[in-house]
């Protein structure tokens, strides 16, 4: 199902060709990690490499995102991300408080949309072109370049959400604002200056002090 679900609009993944490539990728790699398996999200990834690579390239280039970059993401309870999506927001609610009070006094789960994020490498949320811009940082410079994007997104719209009554309105807000960055040059650029907030020793040590109160 997630197979016609991908890109459906796209020319490549309308094609019969296009469609047997993706389920090939996906195939093989749960072959090759049966730990792991196939899970939401790694659809999207391969897709956007079949986009520029062919098949087999874009399979190996996947399993070193996934296996990786992304290391335990997809893990059969999500460790890695769970744990990156608590840091992330443990982060962000020193920088942004009435951001975040605000969302939890109208019930909204910010990590919904954060999870996503991070997990599709804002695929299905940027434009193409600043989704590929952020590719590339992300490949030379791991999972912190998404903590340095998201955090960028949501900073840039906090003072329109304090501004709502209802939880669908900050989705929203942010859902809009992050498909409307059409300059991906000003993306990076204001994203490498919240990038400060996470440098790798931050990320190192806090990651260490998580899992193991997440164990």
């Amino acid at each position: 199902k997630d197979i016609d679900r991908t890109f459906p609009s796209h020319l490549i993944f309308k094609s019969d060709i296009g469609q047997k490539a993706l389920r090939n990728i996906l195939l093989a790699f749960s072959i090759r990690n049966p730990a792991i398996g196939y899970c939401q999200a790694m659809n999207y990834i391969a897709a956007v490499l079949l986009l520029f690579l062919p098949e087999e390239q874009a399979f190996w280039t996947f399993c070193s995102i996934v296996e990786e970059l992304l290391a335990n993401y997809f893990s059969s309870n999500l460790f890695g991300l769970m744990v990156d999506q608590s840091l992330f927001h443990r982060i962000m609610k020193r920088q942004i408080p009435k951001f975040y009070e605000h969302c939890e006094y109208l019930n909204y789960p910010l990590s919904g949309l954060t999870t996503n994020w991070f997990m599709c490498i804002f695929c299905n949320s940027l434009p193409t072109e600043s989704t590929l811009r952020v590719w590339d940082w992300f490949i030379l410079e791991g999972t912190r370049v998404l903590f340095a994007v998201a955090a960028c997104l949501i900073i840039d719209v906090q003072q329109k959400v304090l501004q709502v009554t209802e939880p669908q309105d900050i989705h929203d807000i942010i859902e809009k604002h992050a498909s409307e960055q059409i300059d991906c040059e000003k993306l990076i650029q204001e994203s490498q200056k919240t990038s400060k907030l996470f440098s790798l020793k931050l990320l190192q040590e806090s990651r260490s002090t998580i899992g193991k109160q997440m164990n």
